[in-house]
Order: C-alpha cells, then sequence, then structure tokens
C-alpha cells in the first residue's frame, strides 16, 4: 500500500507539471499593457556602464570569480537580460517571462506562453524599456514546454547574457529566480532545489514562480541559468523549472563562442568513443567525428581487439579532463581520413592542448602518418620523457 501511495504521489507531480505548462498557464497572465507599464529605467541596453550595480562578467571567467558575488550583484548583473514576454489571441492580451543567453539576442522562454498566440504580434520588453520583436521561432517542444527564438535587436546587444550551467544538479542547492510577476518586472525569489524529477530534467524549487513568471531563469550561485522557469503552487511551495540542458542551446550559439584574443570557433563534446576519439557538437544533428592527430591511446572499444593495457584510464582520463569543456580545432595537411572522421589537434579554452597532454603523461604513444606531422617531433620527445619515467602506459606491466 505504501509503494502504491508514492506511485501515485509521483504521477500527481509530473501530471501537474506538465498540464500547468500548457494552454492558460496558472504563470501566465492576461494583461492590459496599458495598466502594467512598470518602466524603471530609460538606458540603453549595451550602454549602461556607468551604473554602480552593473558587473560585466566575462564569459571566460573561472568559477571561483563567479563565486565571489553577491546574491544582490548578481542579480544586479543578470536582471537585464531577462525580459517581458508579450503575447496576443487577436482579442486579449498575455504575459509572460524570458531571457538571453547570448549578446545577439537568443532569447528563451516556456512553450505555453506562445501556444495558441497570433504569430507576429509578440512583443518583448526588456528592462530599460525597449521594446523588440521576434525575428525566428528556432526550436519549440510542448512537451517540455519551452520555445528558443531569436530577438530583432537592431543595432543593440545584450551587455550580460546569462550563462549556461553544465554541472550537475544538487538537492539543497541555492538558487534564485527572476521573473516578472503580475507585471512587477525584475523580481527576485530565493530557494533551494528541493527536489529533481523525471531524471532530472524537472527541477523542484522553493524559489517562488507566480504569475507571469512563466519562461524566466531560474539561477545557481555562480549566475548560470539551471532551469527556465514553468510553474508553481503557492500554497504548498512547490515550484518547477525545467532542466536548462534539455535544450541543448550551444547548438544555436557555438559559433559565437571565442576567446578574448581570437576568432576560435569552441564545439562542446557530444560522446566519447575511445582516447583519441569523440564526438563534438556543431549544430547539425549528427555532429562532427573527432580523430587526434598523431597520437593513438590504446583500444577499449575496437570490434576484433581486446581491451588493451591502459586503454580504460586513457579513456577515463579524456573523458575527465574534457568534462563540460569546449575545444577548438586545429589541422594539418590532411583534415580526413579514410573513415570520415575530421583530423584534428586538440585544444582546451584555458589552452592545453589535448594531444601533447595525451603522450606527456603516458596516456598515448606517438603514431605518425604523414602528411600530417607538424607536432611529430615535439610529440616524439614527450614520449621519450614519459618512457624514461615509467607514466602511464609505460609503467612495467
Amino acid at each position: 500500500m505504501i509503494q502504491k501511495a508514492i506511485i501515485r504521489s509521483s504521477i500527481f507531480v509530473i501530471i501537474f507539471v506538465f498540464f500547468a505548462c500548457t494552454g492558460s498557464s496558472p504563470s501566465g497572465r492576461r494583461v492590459d499593457r496599458k495598466n502594467n507599464d512598470y518602466k524603471t529605467s530609460e538606458s540603453h541596453i549595451s550602454s549602461d556602464k556607468s551604473s554602480s550595480q552593473s558587473f560585466e562578467i566575462n564569459r571566460q571567467n573561472k568559477d571561483s570569480q563567479s563565486n565571489s558575488l553577491s546574491l544582490n550583484q548578481l542579480y544586479n548583473t543578470y536582471k537585464k537580460s531577462v525580459f517581458i514576454v508579450y503575447t496576443s489571441d487577436g482579442d486579449n492580451d498575455f504575459q509572460g517571462s524570458g531571457f538571453f543567453v547570448s549578446k545577439e539576442g537568443l532569447g528563451v522562454s516556456n512553450y505555453h506562453v506562445f501556444e495558441g498566440k497570433s504569430k507576429g504580434l509578440e512583443l518583448i520588453k526588456t528592462f530599460d524599456g525597449n521594446t523588440y520583436k521576434i525575428n525566428k521561432i528556432l526550436e519549440k517542444n510542448k512537451k517540455f514546454d519551452y520555445i528558443i527564438f531569436k530577438v530583432d535587436l537592431g543595432s543593440n546587444d545584450i551587455l550580460n547574457p546569462i550563462q549556461i550551467n553544465k554541472e550537475d544538479l544538487q538537492i539543497g542547492e541555492d538558487v534564485f529566480a527572476i521573473g516578472n510577476p503580475k507585471g512587477l518586472e525584475s523580481t527576485l525569489s530565493k530557494g533551494i532545489i528541493s527536489s529533481l524529477r523525471e531524471n532530472s530534467k524537472i527541477v523542484q524549487t522553493t524559489a517562488e514562480i507566480t504569475n507571469g513568471s512563466s519562461g524566466g531563469p531560474l539561477l545557481n550561485m555562480k549566475g548560470q541559468v539551471i532551469g527556465i522557469t514553468t510553474s508553481g503552487l503557492g500554497e504548498a511551495n512547490l515550484n518547477f523549472a525545467i532542466n536548462i540542458n534539455l535544450l541543448r542551446l550551444e547548438r544555436f550559439i557555438v559559433n559565437r563562442i571565442s576567446d578574448s584574443s581570437s576568432k576560435y570557433t569552441y564545439y562542446p563534446i557530444k560522446k566519447f568513443v575511445d582516447g583519441d576519439t569523440f564526438w563534438v557538437d556543431d549544430g547539425s544533428e549528427k555532429g562532427l567525428k573527432i580523430r587526434l592527430i598523431g597520437v593513438d591511446t590504446p583500444e577499449t572499444v575496437h570490434p576484433r581487439k581486446p581491451v588493451e593495457y591502459y586503454g580504460r584510464e586513457a579513456s577515463n582520463y579524456v573523458k575527465e579532463i574534457l568534462k563540460n569543456q569546449r575545444i577548438r580545432l586545429e589541422f594539418d595537411v590532411d583534415k580526413t581520413d579514410r573513415y570520415g572522421r575530421i583530423l584534428a589537434y586538440v585544444y582546451l579554452e584555458d589552452g592545453t592542448f589535448l594531444n601533447e597532454e595525451l603522450v606527456k603523461n603516458g596516456y598515448a604513444q606517438v603514431s605518425t602518418f604523414p602528411p600530417n606531422v607538424k607536432y611529430s617531433k615535439h610529440f616524439l620527445k614527450l614520449e621519450r620523457h614519459a618512457r624514461e619515467n615509467d607514466l602511464g602506459l609505460w609503467k612495467k606491466q
């Protein structure tokens, strides 16, 4: 009987979340724009640099730098990236929230904020009072209640687009939400992650989510968005958000990620094959299969060979060093092999040279195939050092 009661309770929660997110959700709000114009600032999106409450965050900063900001500082940094969404069915106006995740105007909100509304009547109102039109719907998902779109910012840009969390979520973790309940712009609520449901697809939180806040960001204390707020039941302090990683937003912003000194393109990791081969997300459905140049790690997945000595260690090392990272590719003479894999030297955003690290630490041996010989002499020196010091696969078995 106890087990059945638990199952019934779980079903209720899931039904509540998904049905609350459709149609006329309690978090969506019918509005009269004339009577709900809570204008808070006349400043320009990209020119509000003189405010003492503006904190420009470099997207390449380490987590420790983000952790140094207080809740008030995080709020003042990212509230300008949260906007009001006005929609209409032709007769009535409705309101929700949304937020920017790129300087160029990549926006996110709830699907139910737009569902059943007239296309072309949507209006985005930013913190500074400016209004914009949606240029293009990139993706929408009714089941998980999200919509991704491009906002036409004209010559403007977003000063502090909200960063995307890539770490595993933890129950008890402090979080906060920014939204526009009942048209009251940039309202802050704070709480914790109280549960993770549906294999972490749904985030339950004590941070209050009320009418008009649908589609706003739920953020961690690093200022990274972890979810899209979608519904709340105030009497029981039950509030829900959709895990941001379901959206795979890197597909739409990957070509905009660059370091401070160049125009390199960085790609998120899609999946691993073994220590020297993996897939990256280039925005296509399949992705790109990358094979590291000049190195060869022991086999772990070969169909006709057993797992080789130190193969699992090499694979685990690569998975760990690339966890939650983005990489850039450097090419040699031949860019592909006979299997269609992309041949590349791989660098992390902090400058770590992956091919070099594998040889230097004994996770791979040198494997040279002309004409791709750019770093072959350098790799041989590193291999000699690893051999002489019994590192990794060179340890005596």
